[in-house]
């Protein structure tokens, strides 16, 4: 991957989220160079965070529902209230 690259040659480290689809995971990464200046070993630390990726979007599903409900109570009263 290019990141790891990056990582590499500029000793920056760097943080994301990846979707191992084949898996059906998701994983939280730290990626950051190892050794020295001259180093350009990588070390990888990897979070499993399925679970949390799930409940959002549980939680995202559940607030479009709400907003859903919500919205079309809005208009019923407006039409109660004209």
């Amino acid at each position: 991957m290019k990141i790891y690259g990056k990582i590499a040659l500029t000793g920056e480290t760097a943080r994301f989220e990846n979707e191992a689809r084949a898996l059906n995971r998701w994983y939280e990464v730290c990626a950051f160079r190892v050794g020295g200046q001259e180093s350009r070993k990588v070390a990888i630390c990897f979070n499993d965070i399925t679970e949390r990726k799930r409940a959002e979007e549980v939680l995202r599903t559940t607030l479009q529902r709400f907003y859903a409900v919500l919205s079309s109570m809005y208009a019923g009263i407006l039409l109660v209230a004209v």
